[in-house]
């Protein structure tokens, strides 16, 4: 009897010396992207990843979703929501046919996860500001106006 009263006893002690991983974060947030949306916003900045990212890694998928994001903070040079950055006029290709199926769904259910963790401030990459993207096998003629940051996949990403 005495040694489940002193194991009893321990336990207790170390539970209060070491508060238990759900009290503490997990993984750090990101508080920037945090950003008062709609779920209108969640599936544009879904379909966003989706048709632009289809194909790319993971990281490649959220930095799409961090450029349009971005472009939603830096709002006097773009639209003020995630749904207006996303359709603005030009600023992303497969915008220009509205009637795009979406034919993955596993890519649709990837991509409708990263728009909700990165809303959540939950994905992110760090110190990643990227304004402007373009795969590597086009070449528009803004690219040499902008500030190269880096490739992640196919995609080559400006500030």
């Amino acid at each position: 009897m005495y040694f489940a009263s002193l194991t009893l006893s321990v336990l207790l002690v170390l539970s209060l010396s070491f508060p238990s991983a759900s009290s503490a974060p997990l993984q750090p947030i990101n508080k920037q992207y945090k950003i008062k949306h709609t779920n209108k916003d969640v599936e544009c900045l879904a379909r966003n990843i989706y048709f632009e990212a289809r194909g790319e890694s993971h990281k490649g998928k959220i930095a799409v979703a961090q450029v349009t994001l971005n472009r939603v903070i830096h709002h006097s040079e773009f639209d003020k929501t995630i749904c207006g950055v996303v359709y603005q006029k030009d600023q992303f290709s497969w915008t220009n046919n509205r009637k795009n199926p979406i034919k993955d769904r596993y890519q649709w259910e990837e991509a409708q996860h990263i728009a909700k963790g990165i809303l959540q401030g939950k994905l992110f990459l760090e110190n990643f500001e990227a304004l402007y993207f373009h795969a590597n096998y086009v070449k528009p003629t803004w690219r040499n106006t902008k500030q190269y940051i880096t490739t992640i996949g196919k995609h080559i990403f400006y500030l």
